[in-house]
């Protein structure tokens, strides 16, 4: 972590991921200033780059002579993915509670102030549902099918996880391993590792621009992660679970379909022509071999396991010791 110009238990430490598209880096600045200054709070402004943007490189001047020494660009070389871009941000942070901020127009400033009260009052991780702005039926749909399906994969009940806007305790980003674009789902893996997730409603910037559609693309990429989101959610702990129950259906239809024909051939049907049979014979052979991948996931936990930390303690309850108990006795005459 850096060297603190402020106690680090009064700053509000925000992050900003700035990719080449980024268009508002300033004006999101200048709000910032305002709205944390009219708040008496103190606070700090790490803007991420991975751009050398001539565009993105004069608004970050402009921020940084707007904020001076409240602001820092981490420029990182070689980095890609916002996930890895958060959690180097997260190591330089100097405050307690963290804020992340898309570099666009997304929700009204001012909302940030009781996503931070909702941290400081005890949650972990707090994260702003937008309410319905300007932003076609199109786009609606898409972020509710979005939002329901991942809540069904991860068996959790989430508005809006699209939504870039969160405020956190700094220990949730040292704890929680974000890669790729996994940082989207931030919430869903933070409650997975038993952190107190809310999530709270949030008025959209009055700048706010609606949702695109995306290229189909895209929406292969999301499908994959919402599949990703599934196994990581309910079956890292038992991979022979999930490849156990694809082996059984194949092996279940490929059996059935071999008892069929076999029954077929003592009717006095010929196979030999029938390219059918093929099936059955790939349906059993993938059946076992998904089991085989099941088991190899299995042995490698059981080996592993004493290393792997998918839990956190969050509290210890315990009763008083002997000695402080014998002090808090009454004394006896």
């Amino acid at each position: 972590m850096a060297n603190s110009d402020f106690p680090s238990t009064s700053v509000i430490t925000v992050l900003m991921p700035v990719n080449r598209d980024a268009q508002y880096v300033s004006e999101i600045a200048r709000e910032i200033e305002g709205r944390m200054k009219d708040a008496g709070r103190e606070y700090e402004l790490l803007c991420l780059t991975t751009t050398i943007d001539p565009g993105v490189t004069r608004q970050l001047d402009e921020a940084r002579s707007l904020l001076g020494h409240r602001i820092r660009v981490l420029q990182f070389s070689g980095v890609t993915d916002e996930g890895a871009v958060l959690s180097a941000g997260a190591e330089q942070a100097q405050g307690s509670v963290i804020v992340t901020l898309p570099a666009r127009f997304e929700i009204a400033i001012s909302e940030i102030d009781g996503l931070i009260e909702a941290v400081e009052a005890g949650a972990d991780v707090v994260t702003a549902s937008r309410k319905t702005g300007a932003t076609g039926a199109a786009s609606r749909f898409q972020s509710r099918l979005f939002n329901r399906l991942l809540s069904v994969a991860a068996g959790s009940r989430f508005q809006d996880l699209a939504s870039g806007t969160r405020a956190m305790n700094s220990k949730v980003l040292a704890e929680v391993p974000l890669y790729g674009d996994f940082h989207r789902y931030l919430p869903i893996l933070a409650q997975r590792l038993g952190f107190d997730v809310q999530e709270r409603p949030a008025q959209q910037h009055p700048a706010a621009k609606p949702r695109t559609i995306h290229s189909p693309l895209v929406y292969l990429w999301r499908a994959i992660d919402v599949l990703t989101v599934f196994f990581i959610s309910r079956f890292t702990r038992h991979p022979l679970r999930l490849f156990g129950g694809v082996g059984a259906a194949f092996v279940g239809s490929g059996s059935l379909a071999l008892l069929a024909l076999a029954m077929q051939r003592l009717g006095g049907v010929a196979l030999a022509d029938r390219p059918i049979l093929i099936l059955p014979v790939l349906l059993v052979g993938l059946g076992f071999q998904s089991f085989a991948i099941g088991l190899l996931g299995e042995l490698i936990l059981f080996f592993q396991a004493r290393r792997i930390r998918d839990y956190r303690v969050s509290a210890i309850h315990q009763a008083p010791s002997a000695a402080y108990a014998a002090e808090e006795l009454p004394s006896q005459s």
